[in-house]
């Protein structure tokens, strides 16, 4: 296995990033994986290993379905220090970084040369190592796809101890690129990933159009994305039935368009939250046109993640108000003012809220919360956004609708949110992310939760493994008893895991990283601690 490994390393590495920095790093983190490996390939390790960014960071909801893996055979892996950038190819406008960098460190290094990622998810935590193993996707999904779609060449540290070069234009290793987004880890560490680019321009000019039916603003967009004019497009329905369109498109001017002239910035401490200004354009025209310095427009949903840091703007429960008496002045000042906006802003940023959620016990985050995306079919998106706002009334926040395609669909892509077969012809089927974050006011956000999953699995649509889920391991996993369109290939996936040693070394299987074990919460501590971080 040293001999393997150190025969990929030099052969596949070294070329490429010049750096005995990173070979260090990499060669560190080979040996940690040696330690766990059998020395019969046959065998399969007695010890469980899953990665962690040492800076507390990671996903809410895998975060905590850790605590349901430690044991004494349970091996958590930091790899906190995978975050630099690694080489910029201007002339093949290309970016390498390492896995555990942020989009936010990604966009500045991107900017300062002239590039611009052809995708960026919307929060600067997102990690690149997350994006490509989570299926990453943002407004400019509808041309591109999702985030591992625009990774030319990937390098990944298997479980038996190699790293493998893998590469969009070649079959080596195919298999494994393809089987990279809906993973999650499972099947090996990504160590760094070569982006795509295009040329940076400074500004979005934005138009916003309102619909009063959702048939409406379905139309519209999927004209908008057939006719593939736009750079960016989204949209935000509001409990109310409106729904507002946005459509983005790349300005090369310095300055804000006169024709589009606003003062509007979403990141400012005293201005509305993106969704809310955009409520309030809605209310007054049927059009609304405004321009945003690209990076401001990119982090547009940060301040306030979306619109989940606001728990009483949509409540309307008064069991709700009363339960959270003692915190009531507080609620009052992160209302929608101008007071409250300027004092509080750097308590509502995405980084520290996601800090507390995750400290949150997920039994408690079960019950409260709805968090999740679930890619559908264009044709089905209407039926699941009537199935939330007529089947889950608790539920009075925005919905977000963000198309997307597969782009390079003839990659087998098996575990991909976007479930589309492989093709010989580019003719990629349009998806949209149907996005719904945020509290429930009666607590019964696990019994929402199921009528999601079942709905899922009856209409060929999939979730984003990140959120809570109510699968059985039937359910999850394709099996002849479960009437459902969209289960995973369990038999393809211990293949792929097995072929590229992640079976072997141990890694945490998917269903047990995504799914794992309901843990209640059993003591009063517990239950304060709990409490606490999660309001």
């Amino acid at each position: 296995f040293a001999f393997l490994f150190l025969h990929s390393l030099v052969g596949g590495i070294y070329g490429n990033l010049h750096s005995n920095t990173y070979l260090e790093k990499y060669w560190n983190l080979g040996k940690t994986i040696q330690k766990y490996i059998p020395r019969n390939q046959s065998e399969k390790s007695n010890y469980t290993l899953s990665t962690f960014r040492g800076n507390g960071s990671g996903h809410v909801v895998t975060r905590n379905h850790r605590k349901t893996l430690r044991n004494q055979n349970h091996i958590e892996i930091d790899i906190s220090k995978l975050n630099e950038v690694v080489s910029i190819n201007h002339a093949e406008k290309t970016i390498t970084v390492e896995s555990g960098c942020s989009m936010e460190t990604l966009i500045d290094v991107a900017l300062e040369n002239g590039l611009l990622p052809k995708i960026l998810p919307e929060l600067k935590d997102i990690t690149v190592g997350g994006a490509i193993a989570g299926g990453g996707v943002e407004t400019s999904s509808y041309k591109y796809g999702l985030f591992n779609e625009i990774c030319k060449s990937i390098y990944i540290l298997c479980g038996d101890g190699s790293i493998r070069h893998c590469r969009r234009d070649s079959t080596e290793f195919r298999d494994l690129f393809g089987a990279l987004p809906g993973s999650y880890g499972t099947l090996g560490i990504i160590l760094c990933a070569e982006i795509e680019c295009n040329d940076a321009k400074p500004m979005v000019n934005l138009n916003v159009k309102t619909f009063k039916s959702i048939d409406n603003g379905l139309q519209f967009m999927s004209e908008q994305c057939h006719d593939k004019i736009c750079d960016f497009i989204e949209a935000i329905q509001y409990p109310s039935g409106t729904m507002a369109v946005i459509s983005g498109f790349l300005d090369d001017s310095n300055h804000v368009n006169v024709s589009t002239s606003s003062s509007y910035r979403p990141d400012n401490r005293a201005e509305q939250w993106f969704f809310e200004y955009i409520e309030s354009k809605c209310q007054e025209n049927t059009s609304h046109r405004f321009s945003l310095p690209i990076k401001t427009y990119l982090f547009r949903y940060d301040r306030g993640a979306f619109w989940m840091a606001l728990p009483l703007r949509f409540q309307r429960s008064v069991r709700f108000i009363l339960r959270n008496a003692l915190l009531m002045p507080l609620f009052a000042m992160t209302h929608n003012n101008f007071i409250s906006r300027t004092l509080f802003r750097r308590f509502f940023t995405t980084r520290l809220l996601y800090s507390l959620l995750r400290k949150a016990h997920p039994d408690i985050v079960a019950q409260r919360m709805l968090i999740m995306d679930v890619f559908v079919p264009w044709s089905k998106t209407k039926d699941l956004v009537e199935l939330v706002r007529r089947n889950i009334t608790a539920y009075t926040t925005p919905i977000w609708l963000c198309p997307a395609v597969l782009s390079q669909p003839r990659i087998p892509q098996p575990f991909s949110p976007i479930c589309q077969p492989p093709s010989s012809h580019h003719h990629p089927q349009l998806y949209m992310d149907v996005g719904i974050y945020g509290r429930v006011n009666d607590y019964q956000a696990r019994r929402y939760t199921r009528q999601i999953d079942r709905w899922t699995l009856k209409n060929n649509a999939r979730k984003l493994l990140y959120s809570q889920h109510t699968y059985s391991e039937e359910e999850f996993w394709k099996s002849p008893s479960v009437e459902s369109q969209t289960p995973l290939d369990r038999g393809l996936y211990e293949h792929i895991r097995s072929k590229y040693g992640a079976l072997q070394a141990g890694f945490v299987d998917l269903y047990s990283k995504v799914v794992g074990k309901t843990v209640k919460v059993d003591t009063i501590g517990q239950r304060w601690r709990s409490f606490w971080s999660y309001v």
